[in-house]
């Protein structure tokens, strides 16, 4: 029996998140922008304010993602097995007007990366596989595909690697999360472990940033970035 669309809300990419990364497109200096998305997931989040940016200029976004979850992500699982992920992001896709904008590539990143020329795209953001090595390996992996001064950023890196939380990082980045410290009550070990070591501390982070929305409200993002 063919399953559902999952259409409820899926809490991953905050108020603070989508305000972080309208403003890091703003940065983005290309007339018809090709961007990659790795991990799409639901087409939610990250995937609608993208959406909205290349409609504007007239882009194209590519969407990477096996649409099978990420190991070790119990609400993944629990999704998977109840609905139709794919077809709840081409729905969501559709949605938000992205059809004639979004194209899908439903394999891993390093087989989606052969696809791509050196230097061919503007912007990578990074949402996928949240432990160390998978992190790591997308970073590797798309650093070259970006073009001269285009941007590299992704989300859930609540922190930098100090001497003092080193060990702690150590210890969880080969898992999804860990218990985080405040404002963050969820840390993403892999994702600051990796981030930490390719880019050796250059990346901006915005979790430590004051952003303040239009409704007055003031917090922080768990995105980064960087111009490469």
């Amino acid at each position: 029996m063919k399953k559902p669309l999952y259409l409820e809300e899926f809490p991953s990419f905050g108020d603070f998140d989508r305000a972080c990364l309208q403003q890091i497109l703003t940065q983005l200096n290309a007339p018809k922008p090709t961007i990659v998305e790795l991990g799409s997931w639901l087409g939610t989040g990250s995937t609608e304010i993208l959406i909205d940016h290349v409609r504007q200029y007239g882009g194209r976004l590519h969407c990477v993602d096996t649409w099978q979850g990420s190991s070790g992500v119990e609400r993944h699982s629990e999704i998977l097995a109840s609905y139709d992920v794919f077809g709840s992001f081409l729905e969501n896709v559709s949605r938000f007007g992205g059809a004639a904008w979004v194209e899908a590539h439903r394999n891993n990143s390093l087989e989606a990366s052969t696809e791509f020329k050196d230097a061919s795209v503007d912007m990578v953001f990074v949402d996928a596989d949240h432990r160390y090595d998978a992190v790591r390996s997308d970073l590797l992996i798309w650093l070259p595909k970006i073009r001269p001064r285009g941007i590299m950023c992704g989300h859930d890196c609540e922190t930098r690697v100090t001497p003092q939380n080193r060990d702690i990082l150590l210890r969880g980045c080969d898992q999804d999360h860990i218990e985080g410290q405040a404002p963050f009550p969820v840390w993403h070990a892999g994702v600051i472990m990796a981030v930490d070591e390719v880019f050796q501390g250059r990346t901006r982070l915005w979790a430590e940033k004051d952003i303040e929305l239009q409704d007055g409200r003031h917090g922080a993002a768990t995105l980064w970035d960087i111009c490469v």
